[in-house]
């Protein structure tokens, strides 16, 4: 007999695949990106921190598909902690920490993968966040990071700017000691057309299926650069 607990949680393991909304479409496509790009380095990495990580969805994959032994997330929103300690609840190979960015109590140089998704384009001081990343990463770790790309097709009150073009971001990093090694771009107009258009038939548009919404799959980097993506994803490496 299954508990309320595990029959809630498979629940969200079947939304989390196969109803049409922002966040499921997310966990297809521009985790698709992530993967791609950490395909183009060595792994597995023992520890992964997940800075910003929300409800914990992309480090978990992650780790579950091997590509980090550990887990740290490190989530500051009260609402989207609680979510993550029930993502992670299974994973005992990982943990997560309720503060910020700035003030989470880890050691320099603890960390051989990062994960930052949709974060830096919420905090004041981009520079200050990008040279924590660098304390935590230890020589020749990874930094994978994903941020909106200008023109911000959503404006969002809660982003200090409409987001990082390649060459800004990779600046960024660079002047904390990074190395650029590669990018990619995730939700091109027309797959934003069509979420738009589901989530404008309410409960009946999230029963259409997350692959329909789609657009890129079969798309380059460069054929996305073409169709004005929200977002940038890209990878690098601590000189």
């Amino acid at each position: 007999m299954y508990s309320l607990e595990e029959i809630t949680e498979l629940l969200r393991k079947i939304a989390r695949r196969y109803v049409l909304t922002s966040n499921t479409i997310r966990y297809l496509i521009e985790y698709r990106c992530i993967v791609s790009l950490l395909s183009k380095v060595r792994g597995p990495y023992e520890v992964l921190v997940d800075l910003g990580a929300g409800s914990g969805e992309m480090s978990a994959r992650l780790v579950e598909r091997g590509f980090a032994k550990q887990g740290l997330a490190v989530e500051p929103d009260a609402a989207n902690f609680k979510k993550l300690m029930s993502r992670y609840a299974k994973l005992k190979q990982c943990r997560c920490l309720n503060t910020s960015i700035e003030s989470a109590a880890l050691d320099p140089r603890s960390a051989d993968l990062i994960l930052c998704t949709q974060v830096l384009e919420h905090i004041a001081d981009d520079n200050a966040a990008v040279a924590r990343i660098s304390e935590l990463v230890a020589p020749r770790g990874i930094a994978v990071i994903s941020v909106p790309h200008p023109p911000e097709i959503f404006p969002n009150p809660g982003h200090f700017r409409p987001g990082y073009t390649r060459e800004s971001l990779t600046d960024l990093f660079q002047a904390h000691g990074f190395q650029f090694i590669d990018h990619d771009y995730f939700f091109v107009i027309s797959t934003l057309r069509r979420l738009v258009a589901a989530q404008k038939l309410g409960r009946v548009g999230q029963l259409f299926p997350v692959w329909w919404a789609d657009r890129e799959a079969n798309l380059s980097t460069a054929e996305k650069a073409k169709e004005q993506p929200y977002g940038l994803a890209a990878l690098f490496q601590k000189r």
